[in-house]
């Protein structure tokens, strides 16, 4: 995991300006920088800088960036398969001298040996930048999923690029404007609304999209040329396959995904919540791969949050170590300001300011990898709208399998879901097109913002299958991207690699191979995971009901009646020119009485002190 950026332009940079460019990276790689400077002409140049968070090869000899023959790479990330890489290197091109025994070098050679479109053939997660002295082009390139992060500008026959914004607002010795249409859609229609199209925070800033090459060409500075390496699977569902074959399928390929995500030469931490996804990872490592991760968890005072015990049951029957994590409820507007300096965007929920003690936790005690769950609630079907869609569908296709379904429904989960908008379960049989859940809250937040411009919602057609397209849209456009960025920001806020095993695009293409209906189970969501790892964690967590994960109330975090907070309310921040404080204020004496307005108020706070900070 590391920190890259990269100039090309007139501009020349002196030694001041680089150390201060590699500085604000320093957080993403504290282990050792590098920089170059390729002059393409008299007045023309590009600058590479680079910081190294050290996890393959801890030598100075995997120093980037690196060159092999006609190309130059910059990589932050990780290829989980570069000895696999290696082999095919090697079986097609002969012996090779290796100078490192990392990722960096293999997917170099393999990028100069089989040319750019062999990316599609990494698995990992990555953000690379590749200069071809031979064609003069600079090509950008992201991993699948969009787990690290690479944005870019382009502007008056320059083009900078940088793992963080702040990098790239240094190259470019520029103001950032701050994107105030983006902040209003992030009040009025929450997180799930941020990554509905490609804006970001601030105007004039782009990113290389998942799975997306941005290539720019520069002996005729034409407009960069962009296209998607690998697409979504083929959806292929396989009707008359048997519940037994599809579940020994998935456990194979969330099995290989797994024990690649365990390549380091560091030891690896694991963010243990109290439900299943986590808890299956830290099981499979030590089952599977003899791997003891040591455990970090969040104990919320929050009763309907809190999964200390459930994780320390976990922790202590897979006999690995295990710490538990407390929410510091002291200082909150100051550490959220540290926070969105950091990330240069707003925290988008409660759960990842809660989630930033645990990564200061796992940096304190010289951690420099976490694996993390995500992916699993999307790919495998984890919260109650999909238990909703599922009986959608099978009312349509199925009455006799819909009756049990409806049944285990009633028993098993309507009991838990404090949501009204769950608890009918003819939801999507009276309205295949009800979303309105998604955008929760819009409406009453609506009058909040004193703006124009709000986006109304949309999705993409991947599937025809309700369920599975919902599923879809909330894996590249609804969750994982908002959890991924978050996940970003937070580990390598304290200098620690973030891993989703989860995230691997094998286990997509296996989930699009099996039919919905496996999916639910006995009314158990993630039913094919349980199932296929059946003794692997204790019996009442493997097959738990309650959708649970960290999260915390605003109240836990927050005092709302201090003279601090007040204040904060009260101050005469441009802020208030777009937003309604009188409105605002509503919401606040309101926060207890729905859990939408929980989410509200923290998006305001954190949208407020990101206003406040980048203004």
């Amino acid at each position: 995991m590391c920190g890259i950026a990269g100039f090309y332009g007139t501009r020349k940079f002196c030694e001041s300006e680089e150390s201060q460019i590699i500085e604000s990276l320093s957080h993403r790689g504290p282990d050792g920088a590098g920089k170059k400077r390729i002059d393409l002409s008299l007045e023309r140049s590009l600058n590479l800088f680079f910081c190294r968070l050290s996890i393959l090869d801890l030598d100075d000899r995997a120093m980037q960036p690196m060159s092999f023959e006609h190309l130059t790479i910059l990589l932050n990330g990780e290829i989980y398969n570069y000895k696999e890489l290696k082999r095919v290197i090697e079986e097609k091109c002969g012996p090779q001298v290796w100078l490192t025994t990392g990722d960096t070098e293999v997917a170099l050679k393999y990028l100069a040996f089989f040319g750019l479109e062999a990316v599609k053939d990494f698995d990992g997660m990555f953000a690379i930048s590749l200069w071809n002295s031979k064609s003069e082009e600079l090509t950008l390139m992201r991993d699948y999923f969009g787990e690290k992060p690479l944005f870019y500008r382009v502007s008056d026959d320059e083009i900078a690029f940088a793992s963080e914004p702040k990098a790239l607002f240094l190259l470019e010795s520029d103001t950032p404007k701050i994107n105030i249409i983006k902040l209003g859609n992030f009040i009025v229609n929450g997180y799930k609304s941020l990554y509905k199209d490609e804006s970001e925070f601030f105007y004039d800033l782009k990113r290389v999209m998942p799975g997306q090459s941005v290539t720019f060409d520069l002996k005729t500075n034409r407009s960069p040329k962009l296209s998607f390496y690998k697409l979504l699977p083929r959806e292929s569902p396989q009707k008359y396959e048997t519940r037994s074959s599809a579940v020994e399928r998935l456990k194979r390929s969330v099995i290989k995904s797994i024990g690649l995500r365990l390549e380091a030469d560091v030891p690896i931490s694991i963010s243990l919540s109290g439900g299943v996804d986590s808890g299956l990872i830290a099981a499979i490592a030590k089952r599977e791969f003899g791997v003891s991760l040591h455990a970090f968890t969040l104990a919320s005072q929050d009763s309907r949050y809190s999964e200390a015990q459930v994780a320390k049951d976990v922790a202590e029957f897979l006999e690995i170590d295990h710490t538990i994590v407390e929410i510091k409820d002291s200082h909150f507007l100051g550490r959220m300001a540290e926070i969105i300096k950091y990330h240069d965007s707003p925290v988008s929920t409660i759960s990842y300011y809660i989630q930033n003690f645990l990564m200061e936790k796992i940096h304190e005690a010289g951690f420099k990898v976490s694996l993390m769950g995500s992916g699993a609630d999307e790919l495998f079907s984890g919260y109650y709208d999909h238990h909703l869609l599922y009986l959608g569908e099978l009312f349509r296709e199925d009455e006799s399998a819909y009756s049990k379904a409806l049944e285990d429904w009633r028993t098993h989960i309507l009991p838990l879901v404090r949501n009204p908008m769950f608890q009918s379960p003819k939801m999507y049989i009276d309205n295949p097109l009800y979303r309105e859940h998604i955008f929760e809250g819009s409406k009453t937040n609506r009058h909040l913002v004193r703006l124009g411009n709000i986006s109304k919602f949309s999705e993409v057609e991947f599937s025809l299958s309700l369920m599975r397209n919902r599923m879809l849209n909330e894996l590249f456009h609804e969750v994982i991207p908002v959890i991924l960025k978050e996940d970003d920001r937070n580990s390598m806020m304290y200098s620690v690699e973030n891993r989703s095993p989860f995230l691997s695009y094998e286990v997509l293409t296996e989930t699009l191979k099996t039919d919905v209906r496996h999916f639910i189970y006995e009314g158990r969501t993630k039913s094919l995971l349980r199932e296929a790892f059946d003794g692997y964690l204790p019996n009442y967590v493997l097959n738990a009901y309650r959708k649970i994960g960290f999260n915390a109330s605003f109240s836990e975090i927050c005092d709302i009646d201090s003279i601090e907070f007040q204040d904060f309310l009260n101050d005469n921040s441009s802020y208030w020119e777009i937003f309604n404080r009188a409105r605002v204020k509503e919401v606040f004496r309101n926060v207890g009485n729905e859990d939408y307005l929980n989410k509200t108020a923290f998006s305001v706070v954190s949208s407020k002190i990101f206003l406040d900070n980048f203004a």
